[in-house]
């Protein structure tokens, strides 16, 4: 099977300034990501989709092909599946083939483990006939049945509690995605017929893979590179020191 690696990454970033493009540790910040598609053995060909300029050169500079994506599919509005298919209609074009399988890293998470993409590649391949997707996802510490909201002036439950519960332990495991890796069956990602959840990402019948701290660590605020870069100098991730 043919698989497509896509790291599609905005040029405009409205809570941290050109982060795509800022350094962490001397290296850009997407070059993180473009350096774990590229060490993938079962990808065929890793592309980055951007709107622009200055994150092409550096993905161009770090080997990999640039897709320019179209004004439409690159405001905050836009759903990222539409420069998902943008990307596989690119290729099909310019190289000919389409993917079996397009594989999805987003760049503001920058650390991997080693061999991860692989192994969320082969488990969509080894569960081909009962999943469209394979998604990163680590354990949330906060129960949605513990959750609270404000009506006028008082706390209370976000939902009414199906079974009152006094300890986490007895709580059932919830998991949450992150942008780490997620492959996703071409076929069900060109499907215009199949729902989206709240238009984003979700394809169709999706099977986790889960993994935990400190690889589920990215970039959405300021203060996330302080974090980041503590992590680097104790050297808690190996695969990043390179």
């Amino acid at each position: 099977m043919k698989t497509l690696c896509v790291i599609p990454a905005r040029g405009g970033s409205k809570r941290v300034k050109n982060k795509n493009i800022r350094l962490l540790n001397g290296i850009p910040l997407i070059a993180y990501t473009i350096r774990d598609a590229q060490e993938a053995q079962s990808v065929a060909i890793s592309v980055v989709s951007t709107d622009d300029e200055k994150i092409a050169v550096i993905a161009l500079k770090e080997g990999v092909k640039c897709i320019m994506r179209p004004i439409e599919y690159a405001t905050d509005e836009a759903p990222i599946y539409f420069a998902l298919r943008h990307a596989v209609k690119e290729i099909e074009r310019s190289e000919g083939w389409l993917p079996d399988i397009v594989v999805w890293l987003q760049p503001n998470v920058p650390f991997r483990e080693k061999g991860l993409v692989d192994r969320v590649i082969k488990k969509l391949i080894d569960n081909f006939e009962k999943t469209d997707t394979v998604s990163t996802v680590f354990e949330a510490d906060q129960h949605p049945e513990s959750m609270k909201i404000i009506r006028g002036d008082l706390l209370e439950f976000r939902e009414k509690p199906m079974v009152l519960r006094f300890r986490t332990q007895e709580m059932p495991k919830t998991y949450m995605h992150d942008g780490s890796v997620q492959a996703i069956k071409t076929k069900v990602l060109m499907d215009e017929s199949i729902p989206q959840i709240d238009g984003h990402f979700y394809m169709g019948r999706i099977m986790p893979f889960i993994h935990d701290f400190p690889y589920i660590l990215e970039v959405d605020h300021e203060e996330d590179f302080y974090l980041l870069e503590y992590v680097l100098n104790r050297k808690l991730i190996p695969e990043a020191q390179k």
